[in-house]
């Protein structure tokens, strides 16, 4: 029996394709990287699990399940790594799990902030202007949005923006700054793990008030980026680094 096992934590995503691009490889990497350990996949929401369930007949463990199911097995050796954004409400549910090394999420230190704006400098070009889609949350971690928008500023890309869908600050709020900045092409662009429900309806979908048809009527021109960031190595490779930094 394998004696060390790894849960690797999602808030989870009912579709699919997304699922394969962004969460699975993550999963993949972490087994690689710990060949004898065993990978088990966990989504913390709730109403994700119920989606999957009634429509799909997908059962997916969430974090308290995934725990109880490798002590049965007989796992001591046990370690969690998130893959949210942000230490919010999600996150503080794998805080409480008992007998867990637990790994930080993604936004967890300055030098987090930094690699992930080193890592925008291959994905945006200098002529447009990007507008990153992030969750946003009531807990007081959403100011964590601004202090990315602020490390972006520090690696010289003055060309990207933060807005959220459930945050502190909206699209509506940052409107005045995009006409400041007199670009009329504008990428949009999860600043999600995965390229799911916010993503395809909330940014780029066709109902009158999506962040891209406001853009539109607006005057502007509206690329959608519709890439979770789970699809790049850089973001995959600082989650590898925070299990880590806990092993």
């Amino acid at each position: 029996m394998k004696k060390k096992a790894i849960i690797v934590a999602s808030f989870g995503t009912t579709y699919h394709d997304t699922l394969e691009k962004t969460i699975a490889p993550i999963e993949q990497l972490i087994s690689k990287t710990y060949p004898d350990a065993k990978v088990l996949r966990a989504f913390t929401s709730r109403k994700i699990k119920n989606i999957l369930e009634k429509r799909d007949n997908i059962y997916v463990l969430n974090e308290i399940e995934a725990l109880k199911e490798l002590k049965a097995e007989g796992f001591l050796d046990i370690s969690v790594q998130p893959l949210h954004f942000l230490p919010g409400i999600e996150f503080s549910k794998l805080t409480r799990l008992e007998g867990i090394k637990l790994g930080a999420p993604l936004l967890a230190s300055d030098e987090d902030f930094k690699r992930v704006a080193i890592g925008f400098k291959d994905l945006v070009t200098s002529d447009k202007l990007y507008i990153l889609m992030g969750h946003g949350t009531r807990h007081k971690s959403d100011d964590r949005y601004d202090k990315m928008e602020e490390a972006f500023r520090n690696e010289g890309l003055n060309n990207i923006m933060m807005a959220t869908v459930e945050g502190r600050t909206e699209l509506k709020d940052i409107l005045p700054k995009i006409e400041s900045y007199n670009i009329k092409d504008i990428v949009l662009m999860p600043f999600m793990l995965v390229c799911g429900d916010h993503a395809k309806n909330d940014m780029a979908g066709d109902d009158e008030d999506s962040w891209k048809n406001v853009l539109k009527s607006q005057g502007y021109n509206v690329i959608c980026d519709m890439r979770g960031l789970g699809e790049f190595d850089f973001i995959r490779q600082i989650y590898l680094d925070h299990l880590k930094a806990v092993e």
